[in-house]
């Protein structure tokens, strides 16, 4: 039996695209079990017309797509996906078409509602993705899989969290096999890649579709971790990302893995996401030292705001003097940083963003990003939009699905409208470009 792992296209040229590792782990337990499993990931592809003919000569039974990308405004690019399945499912009339991710999870019955997805997989989707595909495999019913929902038990599922898998340890998924996708088009691109060592946050900023989405912590084995970094050396990678919320949650958990990473002098450069409260923590200089020396090139750390109140607001945790510091200390440790910004806050006006790019020019971290807000499904921006003061764009909670809306800013808030701050967000990145 034939499963097709489907990465769907991405609108945008200069996009990110690293391998979707949870649509690799599916792969990987599929094929441990004896099924026949290719990778098709259009994102990286970019030839959407010679993709569905590899896909069609593939002939599969089932094919699964993830509505969700590592890009933070990756939900954008749904409305791209859902036309290349609708088009897909005319061509293959029988293949029964999973959608897993965040979109599956946190709008279950809209992906329902579209006549060409026959299930979704809510919340953590390896294990029951697999279980689908035995089920169908040898004709028996997928209606008590936990976490698969269909248009038939839809009502029933809902609301019931005995149905959604949780993991123990992500050591049950095994070692993602990248040979699923076609590693060669990814080292052309970046030869960078991903890999998981836990999935969880212990934070709750309102922003934040990730930590919903994993709603709980769970971690990675040391001996898994290295042996995942050892394949992604043996394919060519040369760096890796670790996609961990915030790799630092657990002091002691990283520094064991950066004292593995040492111990088993792997030629890599990594990269993780960091929280600037590390400098409250104790003992956390000493890790980022210890990191540095295991290779930690770079660390992306979110500060968002200049303005403490937002900060606040959004339940961020820090303050504005955090970054400041952070910056000092790795500047004397010899790490890179990243620093993201968010404008377009509940509260945020064109006068705080002009405060917050001059920040961003006082920090002055290797690499800055400053990112619009996209209030996401799964979170409460996305959900109650109107108790925060934002105002989605023609007051459309469906504006995924336009394709207007894949280059346009989706909302704006009390004092800007979404067009105000569009125009602003461009404004901001010039100013931080002058000297």
């Amino acid at each position: 039996m034939n499963i097709a792992l489907v990465n769907g296209p991405i609108p945008y040229e200069n996009a990110i695209t690293h391998m979707p590792l949870d649509l690799i782990y599916i792969g990987t337990m599929l094929k441990d079990i004896g099924f026949t499993v290719q990778g098709f990931d259009l994102a990286i592809e970019r030839d959407i017309e010679n993709g569905v003919t590899k896909i069609k000569n593939f002939a599969p039974s089932v094919i699964i797509t993830c509505f969700s990308r590592v890009l933070f405004d990756g939900v954008r690019c749904l409305k791209s996906s859902l036309d290349f399945l609708e088009n897909l499912k005319i061509s293959l009339p029988n293949t029964h078409i999973c959608a897993v991710g965040e979109q599956a999870t946190f709008r279950p019955e809209r992906c329902l509602s579209y006549p060409y997805i026959d299930s979704i997989v809510r919340y953590t989707p390896e294990i029951p993705a697999v279980m689908l595909c035995d089920a169908l495999k040898n004709n028996k019913s997928i209606d008590n899989i936990k976490g698969v929902i269909t248009p038939k038990n839809i009502t029933e599922k809902l609301n019931d969290l005995q149905w959604y898998y949780r993991l123990k340890s992500l050591d049950e998924l095994g070692i993602p096999d990248r040979t699923i996708f076609p590693i060669k088009k990814y080292l052309q691109k970046d030869t960078e890649t991903v890999v998981e060592c836990s999935r969880g946050c212990n934070h709750r900023c309102l922003f934040c579709q990730r930590s919903r989405y994993h709603r709980y912590n769970v971690t990675k084995s040391l001996s898994n971790i290295v042996a995942d970094l050892k394949n992604c050396v043996e394919h060519g990678f040369k760096s890796v990302f670790f996609t961990d919320l915030d790799f630092v949650r657990d002091i002691e958990q990283a520094k064991q893995i950066s004292t593995a990473i040492l111990q088993a002098k792997l030629p890599l450069k990594w990269a993780c996401n960091m929280r600037a409260d590390i400098i409250d923590e104790k003992h956390g200089i000493d890790l980022l030292k210890l990191m540095k020396k295991a290779g930690c090139y770079r660390v992306f750390v979110g500060l968002e705001s200049s303005s403490n109140d937002i900060l606040q607001d959004v339940n961020k945790g820090i303050s504005q003097d955090y970054g400041i510091k952070l910056k000092q200390i790795l500047d004397e440790i010899g790490i890179k940083m990243h620093a993201s910004f968010l404008i377009g806050l509940p509260n945020d006006t064109p006068q705080k963003i002009t405060e917050t790019v001059k920040y961003a020019k006082l920090i002055n971290a290797d690499m800055t990003s400053i990112n619009a807000l996209i209030p996401m499904p799964g979170t409460p921006y996305g959900d109650q939009p109107e108790k925060y003061g934002l105002q989605i764009n023609q007051n459309d909670l469906l504006w995924f699905e336009k394709e207007e809306f894949m280059y346009n800013q989706v909302c704006g808030n009390k004092t800007m409208s979404a067009s105000e701050l569009q125009k602003l967000h461009k404004k901001a990145y010039r100013d931080l470009l002058l000297a």
